[in-house]
């Protein structure tokens, strides 16, 4: 079954046998976006996805994300005319990615492809400060069936003093998850894509519909998509209010940084739902 099923129950035997380098929960820490381009080739997507690493590192960056499926590259644009990497070769990179994590100490989200016995899956995963894989989200909405198979569950998670959820992409589209994980306690959603190839008009969408997704819940949306060509919204670090906190530039490799203070996560919006009134009444269309 899934890998992301069985992380569960590791979580709180890990925590206990362990302890934790980081508490999250504490006081503000600094995420990352490392905002590159994803190629068809596997070593050259490690290369890049090295490279940040160690670059925000240099910076303070306490977690750090990466594109939807920057690692495996994306195979709807990325395959068409060769055949997708196996899974030796996706286990191989993701293994020298979690060593990377465990060198520098830094927390990773990480796009990239699971093979599992039903097919392959877009998944994301948060690699801990140890090289660990701690928590995974597949993708749900729009896998287009022929290239992924969806994702069968939306989880919180809750590590290091830090309550979250994941998206990935065409997720952000549908708010019923996002509010679900945050009536779960989630203060932050991670979020990552592979926005690009054209469609440059969802720019302006694109980013409303991530800030929407903050303000609306009150929580914090780290949202990191790949530099092109022609992306269709950029990478964001997203406070509760639905202001920036940091933004990338359009169509360029680069890493962006904001401080994240969990703190700041608006609980009174959930509270001023009207709850009593969301609900439907069949009957008659044509009733007054």
């Amino acid at each position: 079954m899934f890998r992301y099923f069985n992380i569960a129950l590791l979580v709180s035997l890990f925590c206990l046998s362990t302890g934790m380098a980081e508490d999250f929960g504490s006081g503000p820490f600094k995420a990352g976006c490392a905002q590159i381009g994803v190629t068809d080739s596997v070593q050259v997507n490690l290369e890049k996805i090295l490279a940040y690493i160690n670059k925000a590192d240099s910076q303070g960056v306490k977690i750090l994300l990466f594109p939807e499926t920057a690692l495996s590259g994306y195979r709807p644009y990325h395959y068409k005319d060769k055949p997708f990497p196996s899974k030796e070769i996706l286990d191989n990179a993701l293994e020298r990615v979690c060593q990377q994590a465990r060198e520098t100490g830094i927390w990773l989200v990480l796009g990239t492809t699971s093979y599992e016995e039903d097919g392959l899956y877009n998944i994301m995963y948060l690699i801990d400060n140890r090289g660990e894989i701690r928590a995974s989200h597949a993708k749900t909405h729009g896998t287009g069936g022929r290239y992924f198979k969806a994702g069968k569950e939306v989880r919180t998670f809750e590590l290091a003093g830090m309550k979250f959820g994941m998206q990935i992409c065409y997720d952000a589209r549908f708010p019923e998850a996002w509010r679900m994980q945050v009536l779960e306690g989630a203060k932050v959603i991670f979020h990552v894509s592979h926005a690009a190839g054209g469609d440059s008009w969802k720019i302006p969408v694109w980013e409303a519909h991530l800030r929407s997704r903050a303000a609306e819940n009150g929580i914090w949306v780290v949202s990191c998509n790949t530099s092109g060509p022609i992306q269709a919204g950029k990478s964001y670090i997203i406070d509760p209010d639905g202001l920036l906190v940091a933004e990338s530039n359009q169509e360029k490799e680069e890493l962006i940084t904001g401080i994240v203070d969990l703190s700041r996560a608006k609980r009174g919006i959930l509270h001023s739902r009207r709850t009593d009134i969301y609900k439907l009444i069949p009957g008659d269309i044509d009733s007054p």
